[in-house]
């Protein structure tokens, strides 16, 4: 049985991503694992309140029999530890400050790290919008992060909404002496190559199903937007090669942080 894994302490953020892994397995019909992980060489008593309230204000508001839920309380270094037990899980859930000390959070670890698409619960809405946003720029990783989207958009029976943000860069003398027309040019280049994507991605059909946005700005403050009135916002993860490494850093770890709704990071492989 296909399974979500969520990574709890006593933080507030926490809970919030507990409740939302709560109800996510109960919409998918999948059990949930819950991960309290210690890396202080202190003896510890697992404060299972912390781990099994938000699961009883869900039984209790929802009317409905709570997922099967396993708790584990395991020593170690979190973010490892976490990417160890999600192997195999259709989720890895995670507030987004989930801190081991200054400098390193386990969410950046897990984003860089793990092997399944891992979800950052900042916030959510209280009730479900029918819209799945995803970011699409032509790597592999965002193909991957498409396709993922696709899906899941189908099982949700929401919306999918595409976006391919682009930045006007100047490709001759003549774009510098006449920037309105290069502007109008590199607009309807940027929607032709997202048209192409989706169509060699997710088929002839794609197109008129989802919601194409080719728009000019930063990725950042464009999926922000669209992700006031989503559901999930959708990112491929750059995990292999440094410079790709700052760029999830700069974009995916940002949103995390801001977005209105959960992100979810899917992994490049």
């Amino acid at each position: 049985m296909a399974h979500i894994v969520v990574g709890v302490d006593s933080s507030r953020t926490s809970q919030r991503a507990l409740r939302w892994a709560l109800e996510e397995a109960d919409r998918r019909g999948e059990s949930l694992t819950t991960v309290l992980v210690w890396h202080e060489p202190v003896s510890l008593e697992v404060p299972l309140d912390s781990v099994t309230s938000g699961a009883l204000r869900y039984d209790v508001r929802s009317g409905r029999r709570m997922p099967a839920t396993t708790a584990l309380a395991l020593p170690g270094d979190p973010g490892r530890v976490l990417v160890q037990q999600a192997e195999g899980a259709a989720l890895l859930v995670l507030g987004p400050r989930h801190h081991v000390h200054p400098f390193r959070s386990v969410s950046s670890y897990c984003l860089r790290n793990a092997r399944t698409p891992v979800v950052v619960v900042r916030t959510y809405p209280d009730r479900l919008r029918g819209r799945v946003v995803v970011g699409l720029d032509g790597s592999a990783a965002a193909q991957r992060a498409l396709v993922w989207a696709a899906a899941e958009a189908q099982g949700r029976d929401a919306e999918l909404v595409v976006v391919h943000a682009w930045q006007r860069r100047p490709t001759a003398l003549r774009d510098l002496a006449h920037p309105r027309r290069a502007r109008r040019q590199q607009q309807r280049r940027a929607t032709e190559r997202l048209s192409t994507w989706v169509t060699q991605l997710l088929g002839p059909d794609a197109t008129a199903l989802a919601d194409l946005k080719a728009e000019h700005g930063s990725p950042l403050d464009r999926l922000l937007e669209h992700a006031e009135a989503a559901d999930l916002v959708v990112l491929g993860g750059q995990t292999h090669h440094a410079p790709l490494r700052l760029l999830l850093g700069s974009v995916g770890g940002q949103l995390a942080q801001h977005c209105p709704c959960p992100v979810v990071v899917v992994p490049s492989s």
